[in-house]
């Protein structure tokens, strides 16, 4: 399927997009986006193996694809893209307008991702690797930048990544479709697995983190303000406030989680991060992605 995102409506989105709030490019969370308001929750035991057994895997495999992906879609942007890009950077800053490379680029290329799949097979995993695609090109794109940058700086490098991403997109969709299936197997028989010990965390319904790496990921998120309930086993530790996340000799890794003693102990479920979509398959027949805004 041929996009057909115009260079007018790419910078049109650069004045019109909010900044919006996440957390993308954590290491901790194995670099799957949290939105800032996210309803996160640790959970162990039977909770965690019913949690498992849904279909919540798709940010986790669509950035893990995405990372696959990357070395083999190396298309460079379209010039008419990024012209376009630095026509409209310098028009904007110069009018007073702030942009924000980390804020604006993610929304600004998303908002191509509807029209994208909205005709795909599979429009799930396509929602969820166009997202991720945009997401990691706007990460790769705007962590270039000095701290000094200029709101013209922020601006060509926001547009910039968007358009890398753009010209990609067939590709990296084409590429995640290939190992998708396999990818779900996987997690999800890591998720399983991790539920009578160490247990998952996950964020409005989604996968985020199992295992060690859930312990890790939580800690991170409460560093940045995002708060993480418990549940199951989790309800019997009570662990001193402002602790590290350390697992102590014999102890259970959960009991040492920093903050949990603030937390209200009650998991909170809202919409999954990439849904809903109608159930279909994604058309293999795509062609490159023309400017996303």
């Amino acid at each position: 399927m041929a996009l057909s995102w115009r260079s007018s409506a790419l910078v049109a989105g650069l004045v019109l997009s909010l900044p919006g709030e996440a957390l993308a490019g954590m290491p901790e969370c194995g670099d799957v986006r949290v939105d800032a308001d996210a309803d996160c929750e640790v959970e162990l035991g039977d909770a965690c193996g019913s949690s498992c057994g849904q279909p919540v895997y798709t940010q986790v495999c669509s950035t893990q694809q995405y990372d696959r992906c990357r070395s083999s879609c190396t298309i460079p942007p379209d010039p008419a893209c990024t012209e376009a890009c630095t026509a409209s950077c310098d028009e904007r800053c110069a009018a007073g307008i702030e942009i924000v490379c980390h804020d604006n680029c993610f929304p600004e290329c998303t908002t191509a991702c509807t029209a994208l799949c909205d005709t795909a097979v599979d429009t799930i995993q396509c929602r969820a690797a166009c997202e991720a695609t945009c997401d990691g090109e706007c990460d790769h794109q705007c962590s270039m930048l000095p701290d000094d940058a200029t709101c013209v700086t922020h601006c060509i490098e926001c547009c910039g990544g968007s358009c890398v991403a753009a010209a990609n997109m067939g590709c990296q969709l084409d590429c995640q479709t290939q190992t998708w299936a396999q990818c779900e197997t996987e997690v999800r028989g890591g998720c399983e697995a991790a539920c009578e010990d160490e247990g998952a965390l996950f964020c409005d319904g989604q996968l985020v983190a199992s295992g060690s790496e859930a312990m890790a990921c939580a800690d991170a998120l409460t560093r940045q303000g995002i708060a993480v309930d418990a549940e199951g086993d989790v309800h019997a530790f009570d662990p001193p406030l402002g602790c590290g996340c350390r697992r102590e000799p014999g102890g259970h890794p959960w009991a040492s989680l920093g903050l949990l003693g603030l937390l209200g102990l009650r998991g909170r479920r809202r919409r999954a991060l990439t849904g809903p979509w109608p159930q279909s398959r994604t058309d293999p027949a795509r062609g490159s992605a023309a400017p996303m805004y």
